[in-house]
């Protein structure tokens, strides 16, 4: 799969590394397709979705809060089926909203107005639900989000402000923080997701993700991120892929996040708010199964669940100097990665030439990156006045994605002896050598005569 994305001028942001994908044939499910295709609205208000493995297929589960209950669906298949009804027992939920998975299908649902998590059993033999048991957790509100790792759970409490730690049966092991907005501390903490012992934490209210170390028998705070770029970010979810990168939604900016492990560097901003492509209208969960992305936003004729597929790529790229003087001075190609990729850089001219090329093949670890270019060519000449591009290439596996970004180089009349690496320059777009020394002799005479000016032509020019 190959991505262009050309760019005049200075480039702050691309958009590259998430690409439409279709399930059932859709990109956007939403709640006019559904009414046309099944006279039916079938949501009123989505909210965590998961995947398990059926019989042909994997099957897809999405909570729906409003109508208290699950809707899933397979993969190929021509039927959707729900189970749940506004009860506090073994046949239904009240408001439900978070949802996991863990290997034997087995479906966890955090049962929010219940305060408890209800455990359904997935049969891929007749692609029926059958209720299993119910674990209490607290008071209605007290559970929020579910996830599963490592053969233990994880779950947010927004009402009491801390997060849980359960085995299969359903004792809590470990029972963490308190409210505030300090170390060990939330307030009201919304989604969570778990990848080989680091637990993320969307922590809503404080405007920040928490990430956490399971210890085992507790856990360790190794850290936070606040959103500080936007105005009244709102951090309603998060997920990891299977690289450890974590993916971060922002319901009130319409946008998703990527940060490194760590959090510590910010590598990817995709969304904004509307209904158009690339757009958001309040998106409130994310789920990511390998290279697939799921995010299920609010409800409605023109928005609803969207599909998305991701692969690494270049998120940010810009030039420094984007016209500048090549005899004077060079300039600086800055350009981020989202993940590790094969780089090539080159530099061609308005024509097509190849100029020179600065990288070839270079693997590069996700994050900022910066190459530098003195302004002259593969045989070391000055390139001459014009606009020139510069092709910015990552490749990781079998996915291509290119930049490219068009500066210009300005010249300055120069008398003296030229070098043989040297070239006249003058605005205007690229000539040969000969035309060149032809104008500044021209500009000489007009400026008052030879005095003291001396012209020497390339022979290899």
């Amino acid at each position: 799969m190959r991505k262009l994305l050309t760019i005049l001028g200075i480039v702050s942001a691309c958009f590259g590394v998430f690409y439409p994908q279709s399930y059932q044939g859709y990109h956007k499910i939403t709640g006019a397709i559904t009414q046309a295709g099944i006279e039916r609205r079938l949501f009123c208000r989505p909210q965590g979705f998961v995947y398990t493995l059926g019989y042909g297929g994997g099957v897809g589960f999405c909570v729906d809060e409003g109508w208290h209950r699950v809707v899933y669906g397979k993969e190929g298949a021509d039927w959707l089926k729900a189970w749940g009804v506004y009860s506090s027992g073994n046949d239904g939920f009240k408001c439900p909203v978070g949802v996991c998975a863990d290997y034997h299908r087995n479906i966890y649902i955090a049962d929010a107005g219940n305060g408890r998590i209800v455990r359904l059993k997935y049969n891929p033999e007749d692609d029926e639900l059958e209720f299993v048991t119910a674990i209490p957790i607290g008071s209605s509100g007290s559970v929020w989000d579910i996830t599963f790792e490592g053969g233990k759970f994880y779950v947010t409490d927004p009402v009491n402000h801390r997060i849980y730690k359960l085995d299969t049966t359903g004792t809590i092991l470990i029972s963490y923080g308190t409210k505030g907005r300090g170390v060990g501390q939330f307030w009201g903490p919304k989604g969570i997701a778990a990848w080989a012992g680091n637990i993320y934490v969307a922590d809503e209210w404080n405007k920040r993700v928490v990430w956490l170390i399971d210890n085992g028998d507790h856990f360790e705070w190794k850290g936070s991120r606040y959103l500080t770029e936007w105005d009244y970010p709102q951090i309603r979810d998060v997920d990891v892929d299977n690289q450890g990168f974590v993916y971060v939604v922002d319901y009130n900016n319409a946008h998703i996040l990527k940060f490194a492990p760590d959090l510590s560097q910010l590598l990817l901003v995709f969304g904004s708010e509307g209904y158009g492509a690339n757009q958001f209208y309040h998106p409130s969960f994310i789920h990511i199964r390998g290279n697939d992305v799921v995010i299920v936003e609010e409800w409605g004729d023109s928005s609803g669940i969207q599909y998305y597929g991701i692969k690494v790529g270049i998120t940010e790229a810009k030039i420094m100097i984007d016209n500048f003087d090549a005899t004077e001075q060079g300039t600086n190609f800055y350009f981020k990665l989202d993940g590790q990729a094969s780089i090539s850089v080159g530099i061609r001219d308005s024509l097509g030439h190849g100029v020179i090329t600065l990288i070839k093949d270079s693997l590069m670890d996700y994050g900022a990156h910066y190459v530098q270019w003195d302004g002259r060519d593969t045989s070391g000449k000055v390139v001459l006045p014009g606009k020139y591009i510069c092709d910015i290439c990552a490749v990781s596996g079998s996915d291509v994605h290119d930049v490219h970004l068009v500066f210009h180089v300005k010249g300055t009349i120069k008398s003296g002896a030229l070098s043989p690496t040297e070239h006249w320059t003058e605005e205007g777009e690229p000539k040969n050598n000969c035309s060149i020394a032809i104008l500044a002799v021209s500009s000489a005479i007009l400026c008052g005569g030879f005095a003291g000016i001396v012209f020497h032509l390339p022979i290899d020019g």
